[in-house]
């Protein structure tokens, strides 16, 4: 991999954060949190099914999500090259990210 491909994919963690951000708290009006005193009423009217701003924050979520399997790609290629020919350590956190992608 070389330097400029390395470069972009640890820019591409910058864009992931924001819009993770954005997706989790902005959109779907978490910022502030619900109130902890909100009726079940009140509750369930913030994940009623016409609530087309949660719906986009977490497909925002979904959608820039993978760019954290792209910066862990980088993270592994610097601890391969830095833990030379035996790069078990670089496996395991490539691997790592890749399932915690999953959850």
């Amino acid at each position: 991999m070389n330097t400029r491909n390395q470069l972009i994919l640890t820019h591409s963690a910058i864009v992931m954060a924001l819009m993770i951000f954005v997706g989790s708290f902005v959109l779907t009006g978490w910022l502030p949190p619900p109130s902890p005193g909100l009726t079940p009423e009140e509750l369930a009217t913030i994940f009623s099914p016409d609530n087309v701003l949660m719906r986009i924050g977490v497909l925002s979520m979904c959608f820039f999500a993978p760019l954290f399997v792209a910066f862990a790609a980088v993270i592994a290629t610097q601890l391969k090259r830095i833990e030379g020919q035996h790069h078990v350590m670089a496996n395991l956190q490539f691997v790592s990210a890749a399932a915690g992608l999953c959850l």
